[in-house]
């Protein structure tokens, strides 16, 4: 007489299914969580080396580099090249030119790890290397191109380690932008730069006029190519960005000449945030505005009550 043997019935079967299920529905958020917190630590680095390097630009030239500069408006990204171990890269610029001129095109195109964040996936044309990293313009509407722009880095701006009276822990340097979608037919609201109106003064009037615009219009986008080569410093390839708007707002440029590029990042609920002494920190979307604008000037003389 032969006897049975042992096996799941369907019900257990189905009951085994389902807490594997309920395991991996659990774990998936945690190792997403994980990959986003060493995506996070490599952009903390990459932020840290360029502080690195723009305290050996100074100790070598005296001042901070420019925001940008020279002809066609090459970046500060391209002056510190060789003090990041990346004179093969700095030696294929042809600084005579405008930094989109042809002589310059196998420069746009060689990727510097250290200018990319891991957690901005997003891809720009073939041929182009892309940028995560800009420079500190200041906390007012006016772009670095202009005088009264007040930040570290400005057009033409060389400002030795003296003139930041703020003090440098308190004087924001670097922070991020997503790169841009590079298409004008769709609305990526966090990449985009909009056209707001005319005649806006402060800051207040800047950040509220931007939140108001229409995004839904695409004629109301003015830029959406953030993140074009390293090499460019131009206001529309995303020279710089300011501290009018907390980090996570939309972008605007206002006529005549005036602009609010916020910070923007892929990490979740904010971006991270590189001082003038080379910390580098990571600031939640929440920051209060006064603690976000201080940070924004090199010599406002703002009260920071964190």
């Amino acid at each position: 007489m032969s006897q049975k043997r042992p096996a799941f019935t369907l019900v257990e079967l189905l009951v085994v299914i389902a807490i594997i299920g309920v395991l991996v529905a659990l774990l998936l958020p945690a190792v997403q969580f994980a990959r986003e917190a060493a995506r996070r630590m490599q952009c903390s680095n990459n932020l840290k080396q360029i502080g690195v390097a723009l305290h050996l630009y100074h100790d070598a030239m005296k001042t901070f580099p420019p925001g940008r500069w020279g002809v066609g408006r090459h970046s500060i990204n391209s002056l510190m090249l060789p003090f990041m171990e990346q004179e093969n890269v700095y030696r294929k610029i042809d600084f005579s030119v405008a930094s989109d001129h042809a002589n310059n095109l196998a420069a746009q195109a060689m990727v510097v790890p250290i200018f990319i964040c891991p957690s901005d996936k997003t891809a720009i044309p073939f041929g182009w290397a892309g940028n995560n990293y800009y420079g500190c313009e200041g906390n007012v509407l006016e772009k670095a191109a202009s005088t009264g722009a007040n930040g570290l880095f400005c057009n033409n701006s060389c400002v030795p380690m003296g003139e930041i009276s703020d003090g440098t822990s308190n004087t924001a340097c670097f922070s991020e932008r997503l790169k841009g979608d590079w298409s004008n037919s769709v609305v990526t609201i966090q990449s985009d730069n909009f056209k707001g109106p005319a005649g806006v003064i402060t800051a207040d009037e800047g950040m509220l006029a931007c939140r108001a615009v229409n995004y839904s219009l695409l004629s109301n986008q003015s830029g959406s190519n953030t993140g074009a080569p390293w090499l460019f410093g131009t206001v529309a390839a995303g020279g710089g960005y300011q501290h009018v708007a907390p980090p996570g707002d939309c972008s605007c440029t206002f006529p005549p000449g005036k602009s609010s590029l916020a910070a923007t990042s892929a990490h979740p609920n904010g971006v991270m945030l590189l001082k003038a002494d080379g910390s580098a920190s990571f600031v939640p979307k929440s920051v209060s505005l006064s603690v976000w604008r201080a940070w924004g000037s090199k010599d406002g003389n703002e009260a920071i009550n964190q």
